[in-house]
Protein backbone atom coordinates (compact mmCIF):
# COMPACT_ATOMS: atom_id res chain seq x y z
CA UNK A 1 0.00 0.00 0.00
CA UNK A 2 1.43 3.68 -0.63
CA UNK A 3 2.76 5.31 2.35
CA UNK A 4 0.32 8.43 1.42
CA UNK A 5 -2.81 6.31 1.05
CA UNK A 6 -1.74 4.75 4.85
CA UNK A 7 -0.75 7.89 6.36
CA UNK A 8 -4.52 9.25 5.26
CA UNK A 9 -6.28 6.35 6.57
CA UNK A 10 -4.29 6.60 10.10
CA UNK A 11 -5.49 10.30 10.34
CA UNK A 12 -8.92 9.56 10.07
CA UNK A 13 -8.48 6.49 12.51
CA UNK A 14 -7.15 8.53 15.15
CA UNK A 15 -9.43 11.23 14.42
CA UNK A 16 -12.13 9.14 14.75
CA UNK A 17 -10.89 7.37 18.17
CA UNK A 18 -10.18 10.81 19.41
CA UNK A 19 -13.97 11.92 18.33
CA UNK A 20 -15.75 8.72 20.19
CA UNK A 21 -13.48 8.96 23.28
CA UNK A 22 -11.99 12.24 23.38
CA UNK A 23 -8.46 13.83 22.79
CA UNK A 24 -5.56 11.33 24.85
CA UNK A 25 -8.18 8.13 24.40
CA UNK A 26 -5.13 5.94 24.63
CA UNK A 27 -5.80 6.94 28.69
CA UNK A 28 -9.58 7.42 28.01
CA UNK A 29 -10.79 4.56 30.82
CA UNK A 30 -13.35 3.51 28.04
CA UNK A 31 -11.42 2.78 25.69
CA UNK A 32 -8.94 0.78 28.25
CA UNK A 33 -11.89 -0.92 28.62
CA UNK A 34 -12.55 -2.43 25.61
CA UNK A 35 -8.84 -3.17 24.97
CA UNK A 36 -8.56 -5.11 27.87
CA UNK A 37 -11.84 -6.92 27.76
CA UNK A 38 -12.13 -7.18 24.03
CA UNK A 39 -8.39 -7.24 22.54
CA UNK A 40 -8.38 -6.54 18.91
CA UNK A 41 -11.53 -5.67 18.54
CA UNK A 42 -11.16 -2.42 17.88
CA UNK A 43 -8.27 -3.21 15.51
CA UNK A 44 -10.24 -5.56 13.57
CA UNK A 45 -12.76 -2.87 13.58
CA UNK A 46 -10.08 -0.61 11.77
CA UNK A 47 -8.63 -3.10 9.62
CA UNK A 48 -12.24 -3.74 8.43
CA UNK A 49 -13.06 -0.51 7.13
CA UNK A 50 -9.47 0.08 5.90
CA UNK A 51 -10.61 -3.20 3.52
CA UNK A 52 -13.98 -1.57 2.65
CA UNK A 53 -12.57 1.92 1.84
CA UNK A 54 -9.19 1.14 0.27
CA UNK A 55 -10.56 0.13 -3.49
CA UNK A 56 -12.15 4.11 -3.52
CA UNK A 57 -8.92 5.64 -2.55
CA UNK A 58 -6.03 6.82 -5.11
CA UNK A 59 -2.60 6.95 -4.80
CA UNK A 60 -2.75 10.11 -2.90
CA UNK A 61 -5.01 8.67 -0.28
CA UNK A 62 -8.54 10.80 -1.57
CA UNK A 63 -11.46 9.01 -1.83
CA UNK A 64 -13.04 8.83 -5.27
CA UNK A 65 -16.63 10.12 -3.92
CA UNK A 66 -18.63 9.57 -7.00
CA UNK A 67 -18.06 6.17 -7.26
CA UNK A 68 -18.48 5.78 -3.54
CA UNK A 69 -21.77 7.36 -3.98
CA UNK A 70 -22.77 5.00 -7.01
CA UNK A 71 -21.86 1.83 -4.65
CA UNK A 72 -23.60 3.08 -2.11
CA UNK A 73 -26.70 2.74 -3.91
CA UNK A 74 -29.89 1.60 -2.46
CA UNK A 75 -28.67 -0.17 0.44
CA UNK A 76 -27.28 2.97 1.75
CA UNK A 77 -29.37 5.27 0.15
CA UNK A 78 -29.13 7.61 3.11
CA UNK A 79 -25.21 8.20 3.22
CA UNK A 80 -25.13 9.08 -0.15
CA UNK A 81 -26.93 12.63 0.40
CA UNK A 82 -23.65 13.04 2.53
CA UNK A 83 -20.75 11.69 0.37
CA UNK A 84 -18.87 14.49 -1.44
CA UNK A 85 -19.19 14.46 -5.77
CA UNK A 86 -15.55 15.41 -5.78
CA UNK A 87 -12.18 13.40 -4.56
CA UNK A 88 -11.71 13.98 -1.25
CA UNK A 89 -9.56 13.11 1.98
CA UNK A 90 -10.87 11.39 4.86
CA UNK A 91 -9.18 13.63 7.20
CA UNK A 92 -11.05 16.60 5.84
CA UNK A 93 -14.48 14.59 6.86
CA UNK A 94 -13.53 14.00 10.38
CA UNK A 95 -11.84 17.67 10.70
CA UNK A 96 -15.47 18.75 9.84
CA UNK A 97 -17.05 16.35 12.34
CA UNK A 98 -14.84 17.79 14.87
CA UNK A 99 -15.56 21.03 14.47
CA UNK A 100 -19.55 19.88 14.50
CA UNK A 101 -19.34 18.02 17.46
CA UNK A 102 -16.42 19.28 19.39
CA UNK A 103 -16.28 23.11 18.22
CA UNK A 104 -12.51 22.50 17.21
CA UNK A 105 -10.87 24.31 13.89
CA UNK A 106 -8.74 21.71 11.20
Amino acid sequence: MADRRQMELDAFEASALELIFGKGYQNNSSFLWISKFFPGMLQKRIDSFEQFVLPFMDEDGKIDGPLLKQMAGDRFGSLKSIIPDQPFYLSDVSATLKTVFLGEQK
